[in-house]
């Protein structure tokens, strides 16, 4: 990407045949998918959203979006 070529413009040009995934982490232990969506289609499509759950000492939510 050169200095004249935006983080959008990189996006918009890029292969639409890879899907796009945004990990989200640390999330309260209260977090639901379907807010998350909600959230996230704010600024744009959202395809799927799947929260994973790890068990240590505490609980601990991540997740990842599907856009496009």
């Amino acid at each position: 990407m050169d200095s004249d070529t935006s983080i959008t413009d990189a996006i918009q040009i890029g292969d639409e045949t890879q899907p796009r995934t945004l990990y989200v982490g640390n999330l309260d232990a209260q977090m639901t998918e379907e807010f998350l969506v909600v959230l996230f289609s704010q600024i744009g499509p959202v395809k799927g959203c799947k929260i994973i759950h790890e068990i240590f000492q505490f609980s601990i939510k991540n997740t990842f979006l599907e856009t496009g």
